[in-house]
């Protein structure tokens, strides 16, 4: 039983990876009851089972996804950084601004002390929010921009999910005019704003104009 949850975990993670959503999910599913109940390797399945599963629900059910992302930065098995960025996709695709920004702050501190600057992922929770909030020319443009940044995205789950956000709203007609951190510090601003804009109408006016 060991091994054979260890190989559907892979498999979960594979699947989602390929683009196959349903099939990661029913096999997810199978797998769930025995990794939570213990039964298996905890250092091995459920490690990975925890790193790859928020991927399959960030968007559709971000309540579900930030569980596995808390699960995940527990066993500190896969990438925890991953796991941070699953956690900031799922509360932006919440429109919990508050706490995405807070999740924010420990990321950048994190990507500082080792010397990275976090980017392109970092746009993937930007480009959630503004998606969420309506605003999906913007969405659309920040996604681009991770389309044609210079390097890929630090993992395949986080891969997948801007996949995911991309067939669902597509890329903008246009390549990117201007560097990547300038586009960065964009969005930074614009989810800096969301949350003065929330705390002054209500979470459910988030990027929605307001009447100054």
């Amino acid at each position: 039983p060991r091994l054979s949850a260890m190989c559907h975990a892979y498999c979960v993670n594979h699947l989602l990876v390929g683009g196959h959503l349903e099939r990661a999910r029913l096999l997810a599913a199978e797998i769930e009851p025995i990794v939570r109940a213990g039964d298996v390797d905890f250092d091995q399945a459920a490690g990975v089972f925890y790193g790859v599963s928020w991927g399959l629900y960030a968007l559709d059910d971000p309540r579900r996804a930030l569980d596995f992302t808390e699960l995940d930065l527990d066993t500190a098995l896969l990438h925890i950084a991953g796991s941070e960025l699953g956690k900031m996709i799922a509360l932006a695709s919440l429109s919990d601004v508050d706490d995405l920004l807070a999740c924010l702050a420990l990321a950048e501190q994190g990507f500082e002390r080792v010397g990275e600057d976090g980017l392109p992922d970092l746009l993937l929770p930007a480009a959630v929010l503004a998606w969420r909030s309506g605003d999906v020319e913007r969405a659309r443009r920040w996604l681009t921009a991770i389309r044609h940044a210079p390097k890929p995205t630090q993992n395949f789950i986080v891969t997948s999910i801007y996949r995911q956000l991309r067939n669902e709203i597509g890329l903008a007609p246009e390549t990117p005019g201007e560097p990547l951190e300038q586009t960065w510090a964009e969005a930074r601003a614009w989810m800096i704003d969301q949350r003065s804009r929330t705390a002054r109408t209500g979470p459910d006016q988030v990027g929605q104009p307001v009447d100054d």
